[in-house]
């Protein structure tokens, strides 16, 4: 049986749509090949009565592949095996006219929705395993009484990059994956039709694209009623920092600017010049619960779990497998220690991304199967944190990192780049060690060997001041701040 927010995702399609068929995709399968059920009639939508699996096949049908990212599948399977058809990017097949809603014809005008409590649209622009999305699913897990959620999603995930969708549809109203429904082109549409119907109280955006970049102007047209936070700046250099050092028009129209670190809060202020009552500095979020449910277990349980050895030391690295991460330098110092400390220590490396294929070839090339461990994903980090004599970071740029602060709440010192406000935390609790460069491997060998040599010194002061990193970044302390920039955003818009 299909959830209740596939359901309404399904039927928002449908209502602005003419196609003949609908073939509907369980999981998180790319494109061409579909997640099917064990009936595959349970995937197929038909447009009329008396319609077979044969009728798709033939060249005058048209249709539509929609991917349900929540649902389970039994197998997968090729599209133009199933039905003699191929699809472009978005799941179209022989599409003629039956994209409506793409050429701005708005079909479906549905009355409001009936709120008990205000609305918050949130633009996270997709669920990925990641920071961003993790920090986003703990606060509104917080804040889901004082409000109703409704996550729009603008971008088509991969497999490469896992989902969260799961966790979101447990503790939101709704979540649309509107690219999953229509090309880029439909998105606006989309949004006015949804703003109709929820006519929501503010909008929280998360994170920014290339379409968010260049529609921004219409994002506040379409949202003119609602209050809009913008939390999509993650770095002083990379990203969409360079839209607020252009001084974009646009996007300082907006009500809100969450800041997730003081040199971002820096920048907007003193740079951009973004008057300072508009500015809230939130950093990220632990989740207690997920601490709390690992501190349950032994350390020789959890290294049972993952069955690792109970005599090795294990550094950990926890983060997307992308450029802004830079795994590839951490493969290359991983080769360097090896070279000098033997098999003292093994690497544990979870994550997945674009560029997982190569550092998988450069572990090989290396041979350095036997000092690593690979985990694409651990649904509770907070166990291998325990299990770890340190945390490692190579990122090019970071805010503040949820990993680095889960590690540290639970005694575990860290050794990273000066990114963000990592180097704050670790002058504040001196519970870790920061590269003196970024980038240069000859130098992460070097800090490294200093922090080992030194380990003692990093790891009493983690232990100590362990519960003062919990205070700080508690999910009850951070969820009160965001509700505070919420509220203010959305009072200013009233007045």
């Amino acid at each position: 049986m299909r959830s209740v927010n596939s359901i309404k995702q399904t039927i928002l399609f449908l209502k602005n749509n003419s196609v003949d068929s609908v073939l509907l995709s369980f999981g998180l399968v790319d494109l061409p090949y579909i997640g099917i059920s064990k009936d595959l009639e349970n995937n197929i939508i038909y447009k009329n009565n008396g319609m077979s699996i044969e009728n798709l096949k033939s060249k005058k049908m048209s249709g539509k592949i929609i991917r349900l990212i929540s649902e389970t599948y039994a197998t997968k399977s090729n599209i133009k095996d199933l039905i003699n058809q191929s699809v472009d990017d978005y799941g179209y097949w022989n599409k003629r006219n039956c994209g409506y809603i793409e050429e701005g014809i708005i079909l479906y005008q549905p009355t409001s929705y009936q709120k008990n409590k205000k609305i918050i649209f949130v633009f996270p622009i997709f669920l990925a395993v990641g920071g961003v999305e993790r920090n986003t699913a703990e606060i509104i897990e917080a804040l889901k009484d004082e409000y109703d959620f409704v996550v729009v999603n603008f971008e088509r995930l991969n497999e490469s990059l896992g989902s969260l969708q799961h966790q979101f549809i447990k503790t939101c109203l709704s979540v649309y994956d509107v690219t999953e429904l229509s090309s880029h082109d439909g998105i606006l549409n989309y949004l006015k039709i949804l703003n109709q119907f929820y006519r929501p109280e503010l909008i929280w955006i998360c994170n920014g694209s290339p379409w968010m970049e260049h529609n921004l102007a219409n994002i506040r047209s379409i949202f003119k009623n609602s209050a809009i936070v913008d939390q999509e700046v993650y770095d002083t250099d990379e990203g969409w920092v360079r839209l607020y050092k252009e001084k974009n028009q646009n996007l300082l129209s907006f009500d809100g600017f969450i800041a997730i670190n003081s040199r971002i809060k820096n920048i907007f202020i003193n740079d951009v010049n973004i008057d300072e009552k508009k500015v809230d500095l939130i950093y990220s979020v632990m989740s207690d619960e997920k601490r709390n449910k690992a501190l349950n277990y032994t350390r020789n349980e959890l290294l049972k779990k993952y069955n690792l050895n109970s005599d090795q030391k294990y550094i950990i690295s926890i983060g997307r497998l992308t450029h802004q991460k830079a795994p590839l330098d951490l493969i290359h110092l991983i080769q360097k220690v090896i070279d000098q400390y033997g098999e003292e220590f093994k690497f544990i490396i979870v994550g997945s991304g674009e560029l997982s294929i190569q550092v998988d070839q450069l572990i090989k090339k290396y041979n350095l199967q036997k000092y690593t461990v690979k985990l694409d994903y651990i649904d509770n980090t907070y166990e291998l944190h325990l299990i770890a004599e340190a945390i490692i970071f190579t990122s090019l740029y970071e805010g503040l990192s949820i990993a680095l602060l889960e590690a540290l709440s639970v005694g575990t010192p860290g050794i990273s780049t000066d990114v963000g406000d990592t180097k704050l935390v670790f002058e504040l609790f001196e519970n870790g060690l920061i590269f003196d460069e970024i980038g240069v491997v000859d130098t992460y060998l070097k800090n490294f060997s200093y922090f080992i040599e030194n380990y003692q010194f990093y790891k009493n002061n983690a232990m100590k001041n362990k519960h003062q990193i919990i205070d700080k970044f508690s999910i009850k302390n951070i969820a009160t701040q965001y509700k505070i920039a919420f509220e203010k955003a959305i009072k200013s818009k009233v007045v």
